[in-house]
């Protein structure tokens, strides 16, 4: 091709340090290669701030690491919060932190607003991973803030009763959780005529002496950011100033309430720093804060998705039906809210000037919606978070079935049977949800939760974050918690994945959400404008993400760095026959191969795909390209079977049909390696249809043979085989095969390495069905870089989980790969 050859005379050559050789992968590539190759969409004044708020908390981490240690503070500690909004997302991204170290934590609200009016217990019920909402409210909670006010003002002023009541239910509620957030929420000013009232420092200063509770204050700096003021920091170049004095005599005067009373005050956290003049501001409230003897343990800048409200809140609180878009829901933002009784030439200009909002129209205006989805089909208005349709239950059958024939209709449309008067009022009141008013939509702000879960990670001092939980480590981990821990390592650490299918709408989707999220940065291979036009189609915001056209790289528009991926495959491949001129026409015609290249020259840390192609399609270039990590001569695959309260590892159940017992070794091994990568400690069974020495056969000898090969290799696993699966996994029924026997895995196996693949795929599928639990798989493993496919049957969800799994993989890789090079 004609085509091929002006383009091969027509490219400039790589430079020889963007080639790979040999099949050798550039795992380090230069530092900026992958900035000034790929060209990223340019970033939006809000993401340039977020990253210099990420260089200002790892500068802050840097000095914190010269803080002075952190005594330990037990196993549970009262947070005081001056405000009862955000601190709840505050109180909660505090609890997530602890997560990965212990299993079982508590929230206990000392005064409560009472079931469905207390926002913050009931916002934190609703958190899964916390696991509190099968208890019931009463246990969490010491009293109600009424009740408290009736029994204060009954006995003349005393709390003795008060105290008592409080006490004897913290005790209970505590006696079994190995982590306790104790919270208590100013209720009243401050002040020598309320120093003894239910709900002033002065009350929780007492009650957390009684109970030997140390303290944590979280102060919200709502209304410090003044413009002009005397503050120290009032800069010349437009920031706002930050009365940083006032938040010092604030904190200052709690410490003085909690010496009184002999309490441990272990420090401070203070939030919503105005991001403008964030890093001088953080670094005057940390001094003033050691000044005053006051440990800072974390000052959080603030953060806009904390307060927005999104399309999710507002399902969720007028309890709406979906029609469409849902898995948009949580990614659009509702900064405006419009009554649809205007003509649309007047709509579409409200929605060019008012970006972000959201229209609320009877559904008797079957016009109106109409409208809204062809104006999402132009690059020339803005796209809205969506449509709230009043005043009915069902569509009109003509219109369900003409947009029924729409093949993609991203945009959310929310219908419920308020009228639209109604529905308005709803929306105006759920912005305005203050102390013991109905928890209203936070309940379901994930977005929220994770946004502030991230500042936590940033900005939380390490050493009060080990000193919360020093004493209480744990092994197993709960389905919630690995999800939890797997997007927080995530977003820690952020990897640069490739998806080569970016003409697929679920792959577009799971790329807007794993932006949004933060969860990685994401290049899409395919052609740019069919992608942009599908992606608005499919209502996904896609700015940040990197688009690359082969076709424009290597043809219409030849790019350096491209023409180092065809020199690297050519010479990969050139012994198995392949010239220049056909690797060019590989990587032009197939995405998966210009995808593993983009990762043997260092542009990318993992690939998935697989949504629209086969597994051989996949897999092919990663064995021939990246091929094995050292060690390991075949590649196998793992499911994370997420059952009711344990995650298992299960080995192979997707690729190797019948393992020789060294090829099992491997498998075994591999899952080892696997399993730490996510947090799991590897407890590993070899399986077969029986125990230790009890029968013999060609399989039975196999898995033998294969567990003396893993323990040779791997002297430090703990490795038991052959062993039965309800040996491996039920500690009864280990205590009975493994009588007399001090077995580390027995009964406690955390990786099942089944025989064969019959075994295992059926294992995996049966346990799936019987329990209705979640496989995540298969995770592709034994790779030198992580490479994984997707089934086509597969849904967002599953590619955005898969993306993390990869993600973390490899995290693994790069500080696997450091360990020996140390």
């Amino acid at each position: 091709t004609q085509a091929t050859s002006r383009a091969q005379a027509a490219a400039p050559k790589a430079p020889a340090a963007a080639v790979s050789r040999g099949g050798t992968p550039l795992v380090r590539a230069a530092p900026n290669l992958r900035e000034a190759v790929v060209p990223k969409a340019p970033r939006s004044p809000a993401s340039k701030l977020e990253v210099a708020l990420e260089s200002a908390a790892a500068a802050a981490q840097a000095q914190m690491a010269h803080s002075p240690d952190v005594e330990a503070l037990g196993h549970a500690l009262l947070v005081e919060a001056d405000s009862p909004s955000p601190t709840r997302l505050v109180e909660a991204a505090l609890m997530s932190s602890v997560l990965p170290r212990v299993s079982k934590v508590g929230y206990f609200r000392l005064l409560s607003y009472g079931e469905g009016r207390d926002q913050k217990l009931e916002f934190m019920r609703a958190i899964a991973k916390f696991g509190l909402e099968d208890i019931p409210f009463d246990a969490q909670c010491g009293m109600t803030v009424d009740e408290a006010m009736h029994l204060f003002a009954a006995s003349g002023g005393k709390t003795d009763e008060i105290f008592d009541t409080i006490i004897d239910k913290f005790t209970a509620y505590a006696a079994d959780k190995d982590f306790v957030m104790v919270s208590g929420e100013r209720i009243t000013a401050r002040g020598s005529s309320a120093a003894e009232m239910p709900g002033s420092t002065s009350f929780y200063a007492r009650l957390a002496s009684a109970l030997n509770l140390p303290t944590l204050v979280v102060h919200n700096m709502s209304g410090h950011a003044v413009q002009g003021s005397d503050s120290p920091l009032r800069d010349g170049d437009g920031a706002p100033a930050v009365d940083t004095n006032s938040v010092k005599a604030s904190l200052t005067g709690y410490k003085t309430g909690y010496d009184a009373a002999n309490v441990r005050l272990a420090g401070a956290i203070v939030e919503g720093v105005p991001v403008a003049s964030y890093e001088r501001a953080a670094a005057a409230i940390r001094a003033d804060l050691a000044d005053s003897g006051i440990f800072p343990v974390a000052v959080l800048p603030r953060e806009s998705k904390m307060t927005e409200l999104t399309m999710a809140e507002v399902a969720s609180a007028l309890d709406t039906r979906v029609l469409y878009g849902a898995h948009n829901l949580e990614t659009q933002v509702v900064r405006n809210v419009e009554v649809g009784t205007k003509q649309m030439p007047e709509l579409i200009s409200l929605l060019e000037t008012k970006p972000g909002t959201l229209l609320v129209t009877s559904a008797t205006r079957s016009e109106v919606l109409l409208s809204m989805l062809l104006v999402t089909q132009s690059k020339n208005v803005p796209l809205h978070p969506g449509i709230l349709l009043t005043g009915c239950k069902e569509m009109p059958a003509s219109v369900t079935r003409m947009l029924s024939g729409i093949e993609t209709i991203g945009k959310p449309v929310l219908m419920t049977d308020k009228s639209t008067y109604e529905a308005a009022i709803a929306l105006a009141h759920l912005r305005d949800a203050g102390p013991g008013r109905p928890s209203g939509h936070l309940r379901t702000s994930s977005i929220k939760l994770e946004a502030a879960e991230h500042l936590m990670e940033l900005h939380l001092d390490k050493k009060f974050g080990a000193a919360m939980v020093r004493d209480n480590p744990t092994e197993d981990v709960s389905p919630i918690i690995f999800k939890h821990n797997m997007f927080a390592a995530a977003r820690l650490n952020k990897q640069h994945i490739v998806l080569p299918e970016g003409d697929d709408v679920r792959v577009l989707t799971a790329t807007g959400e794993l932006l949004h999220r933060g969860l990685c940065d994401v290049t899409l291979l395919g052609p740019e404008e069919q992608i942009r036009t599908l992606a608005e189609k499919a209502h996904v915001n896609l700015d940040g993400v990197a688009i690359v056209d082969p076709h424009k790289v290597l043809l219409d528009e030849p790019q350096e760095w491209a023409e180092g991926l065809v020199q690297g495959l050519w010479k990969a491949r050139e012994e198995k026959g392949m010239t220049e001129s056909s690797a060019r026409e590989l990587l032009l015609h197939d995405e998966a191969y210009f995808g593993t290249m983009m990762m043997m020259n260092g542009l990318a840390d993992g690939m998935v795909s697989g949504a629209c192609h086969s597994t051989a399609n996949t897999m092919r270039p990663a064995l021939q390209l990246i091929k094995m990590a050292p060690g390991f001569s075949m590649a196998s695959s793992v499911f994370f079977m997420l059952l009711r309260d344990k995650v298992f590892v299960y080995g192979d159940c997707a690729i190797n049909v019948d393992p020789t017992a060294e090829e099992l070794a491997q498998i075994a091994l591999a899952s080892a390696r696997t399993s730490r990568a996510f947090g799991i400690s590897p407890r590993i069974a070899m399986l077969s249809y029986a125990t230790g020495d009890s029968n013999q056969g060609p399989m039975i000898d196999k898995v033998r043979e294969a567990t003396e090969i893993a323990r040779e290799r791997a002297p430090d696993e703990l490795i038991e085989g052959p062993i039965q699966f309800d040996a491996a996994v039920d500690p009864a029924v280990a205590a009975v095969k493994f009588k007399g026997q001090d077995s580390p895995v027995a009964g406690k196996a955390t990786v099942c390495i089944f025989p064969d693949l019959n075994a295992g795929n059926n294992a995996y599928k049966a346990v799936q069905q019987a329990s209705k639990s979640s496989a995540v798989g298969p995770i592709m493993q034994g790779l030198r870089l992580p490479v994984n496919d997707l089934s086509r049957g597969c849904t967002v969800d599953d590619i955005v989980n898969t993306v993390v799994c990869t993600a973390l993989q490899s995290i693994a890789v790069k500080e696997q790969t450091s360990r020996e090079n140390d």
